[in-house]
């Protein structure tokens, strides 16, 4: 059957409807196509009251869904059928037009069994017929099994189709009926007293508890009038008449409690080895009493699934508070992160989308009401290309020339930075320096001053850091003296000398010296003038250039002073 509208949008489920034993597993089929071009964006199943809630997210199916599919398929797996799941079921996909779901519903009915005899009442001799009944039609045309007191009922009776006839009821043929589907043969009906028998039923047949928790099995049994109840306990299936009290595995955990006509069963801290069938057993004078059916208890821990485990910054991720079988009434679930409460996740699915870095953590769930039975912590580790990469310079102070001055490259990542690239900058341009997290200059100088910058590099990308400033210190050096104007030099002429210095700081004081017997200050400031100069001035002179480092004396020059003579 096809679904959908005519552009290109369009939906098939097969089978079209579903009948399905109480108990038992179901898959649902869907085929799905959408217009070239779009991608797939999300893909779920939901209930036809919940029309844009994934049924993952849904607490009645907790730990009992699964989907499998691929880009034009989807399966939804549905296992443990309860009565409540008898419900209209679709497939829903999203792209990036927001298209996709065809509105049609698969329903799917879930069906126990239930002995049904006829006639209603029964004398010795009569035709009796039991017939096997469903609430729906069964698929594949099953073959039905039919026990009484739970053993297989023999050649005797003829059994056609979900039928069981006893041409003529005896004695002998007394006893508790019940059928099953073959194939299911772990979800039989509950059985029926067929005539004068003795009867026990259970409320419920099956039950999920918690690891750690209480738990009560309520039995109520009937027996012919007259009798007299001589002795009653509860039983494993693999231990068919031994009281289990006696039982060392159950020592100082188990209580009976009851009257004439119901008997109840409490266990208290459970552990997985508790999973197991049990039943009630009562005698009497006739030693009758046990109906052959079993009360099935499942004990189960809780586990957070992570799925997928390991996921990129953005991505979707589904922790699923998983249990081996459908807890009972319908549970509120407590999520904790790194042993925090996680506010407003109430369900047995806790969905991140987009996970962020700060969504990674150690995961664990509970049930409400049983706050102290927490499941183990599952990691959520989420990854993440470099960020807040920093380049920093170490050194006490400014690096001087012949300092050792280490340059370290930080980044926050997952999984961590496995490659460091330092590059310098010159103009629009850059080279590469190194490639480690610390790149050091064993013994600095001024050629490599200039702005520096890394590049931090893991499997997802790659961040680049701001850059940082290397300005290397140093004494003055090359310092020399110029004289201006050059040439020869008169008596009376304007002269001026220019002390010039290379320094890191800057030069802070210049001085001038002249030179003779002994050097003697004439001046400072960079440039010393001689306004009007005469034949006492002429000399060897020289000047020293001082910053915050040292300083550093420029060769002499010599200025010789030509007489002017007058005519």
């Amino acid at each position: 059957m096809l679904l959908g509208d005519l552009s290109g949008w369009s939906v098939s489920y097969t089978p079209e409807s579903m009948c399905a034993l109480e108990g038992s597993s179901v898959e649902m089929h869907s085929y799905y196509s959408y217009p070239p071009g779009l991608t797939v964006q999300e893909t779920f199943w939901f209930i036809k009251d919940r029309k844009n809630t994934d049924l993952k997210t849904n607490a009645h199916y907790a730990g009992r869904v699964t989907y499998t599919g691929n880009t034009s398929n989807h399966t939804l797996s549905i296992r443990s059928l309860n009565l409540g799941d008898s419900k209209g079921y679709a497939f829903r996909f999203t792209t990036k037009e927001d298209g996709g779901w065809s509105g049609v519903y698969v329903p799917l009915s879930v069906t126990g069994l239930q002995v049904l005899v006829h006639p209603a009442t029964v004398n010795e001799g009569d035709r009796v017929t039991l017939t096997c009944n469903t609430t729906c039609s069964l698929s594949n045309n099953p073959t039905y099994i039919w026990y009484k007191n739970s053993q297989p009922v023999t050649n005797q009776h003829t059994a056609t189709g979900n039928t069981l006839t006893i041409r003529s009821i005896t004695v002998v043929d007394t006893g508790g009926y019940s059928c099953a589907v073959r194939g299911h043969e772990d979800h039989p009906s509950r059985a029926v007293c067929v005539w004068k028998c003795y009867g026990v039923a259970y409320n419920p047949d099956s039950m999920c508890a918690l690891e750690g928790s209480s738990v009560e099995l309520h039995s109520y049994y009937s027996y012919p009038p007259g009798h007299t109840v001589q002795e009653t306990f509860w039983f494993i299936k693999d231990r068919k008449n031994t009281d289990l009290k006696t039982n060392a595995h159950y020592a100082d955990r188990v209580t009976y409690t009851g009257n004439p006509s119901n008997h109840t069963l409490s266990i208290r801290s459970l552990n997985l080895g508790d999973s197991k069938d049990y039943a009630f057993r009562f005698i009497t004078k006739e030693k009758g009493g046990w109906s052959g059916v079993f009360v099935s208890l499942r004990v189960t821990g809780l586990q957070v699934l992570v799925d997928p485990a390991t996921v990129n910054e953005g991505d979707r991720v589904t922790l699923t508070c998983s249990a081996t079988c459908s807890l009972s009434n319908n549970p509120t679930y407590i999520w904790y992160r790194n042993s925090q409460p996680v506010t407003n996740q109430h369900t047995g699915d806790h969905r991140l989308h987009p996970v962020s870095p700060e969504d990674a953590g150690k995961y664990s769930c509970a049930v409400e009401g049983h706050e102290s039975l927490i499941s183990p912590e599952s990691p959520l580790n989420v990854t993440y290309c470099p960020r807040n990469t920093l380049a920093s310079v170490h050194l006490s102070g400014k690096p001087m020339e012949g300092d050792s001055v280490t340059l370290t490259c930080r980044s926050d990542a997952n999984p961590p930075v496995h490659t460091y690239t330092w590059y310098k900058k010159s103009g629009d341009q850059s080279s590469v320096v190194g490639s480690v997290q610390n790149y050091t200059f064993a013994n600095i100088n001024s050629g490599l001053d200039g702005h520096y910058y890394c590049v931090a590099q893991n499997e997802i990308g790659q961040d680049t850091s701001p850059e940082v400033e290397i300005n290397v210190q140093y004494a003055p050096r090359h310092t020399t003296v110029s004289v201006s104007p050059p040439g020869d030099i008169k008596e009376g002429d304007s002269v001026t000398l220019t002390c010039s210095s290379d320094a890191n700081p800057p030069i802070h004081t210049y001085t001038w010296y002249k030179s003779g017997d002994q050097s003697s200050v004439v001046g400072s400031g960079q440039n010393y003038r001689f306004e009007s100069i005469n034949s006492e001035q002429g000399g060897h002179y020289h000047c020293v250039a001082q910053n915050g480092i040292g300083q550093d004396t420029s060769s002499e020059v010599e200025i010789n002073v030509e007489c002017k003579f007058e005519t």
